[in-house]
């Protein structure tokens, strides 16, 4: 049993049965170049997203927004109530807080001299 596996095992000990649904969106070109993409996961009501990039030459198109718009679609069809993420003081703070994310928590020095940022966002209501 891989250690991930044990860990399930023992959150399943203590909440009972639940559902982890990994959420991996490509956007490629007609040349087959990856322009952007978006990682993460639906897991206890909340879509994690670990990862969304797009490409230099794509930023400000709508490609971002459009893969995010697609990961909370999805996270909402899988039962998913609320959606968090973390960036950093150099990245898309500001991305985020235009389509709705708001920032709970804030590590400094991380990296030295910059910030890590927390955020998340409500995506149905209760």
């Amino acid at each position: 049993m891989k250690v991930c596996e044990h860990l399930q095992a023992f959150n399943a000990s203590a909440i009972g049965d639940y559902r982890f649904d990994p959420v991996w969106l490509v956007c490629r070109g007609t040349d087959d170049d990856v322009l952007g993409g978006i990682v993460g996961e639906v897991i206890f009501g909340w879509l994690n997203i670990s990862v969304l990039w797009v490409a230099d030459k794509h930023r400000g198109t709508g490609l971002g927004a459009a893969l995010l718009a697609a990961a909370e679609r999805f996270a909402v069809e899988g039962g998913a109530r609320h959606a968090h993420l973390d960036t950093f003081d150099w990245q898309a703070a500001g991305f985020y807080m235009k389509h709705g994310y708001t920032e709970f928590a804030r590590l400094s020095d991380f990296p030295p001299g910059r910030q890590r940022i927390f955020m998340k966002k409500q995506l149905l209501s209760h």
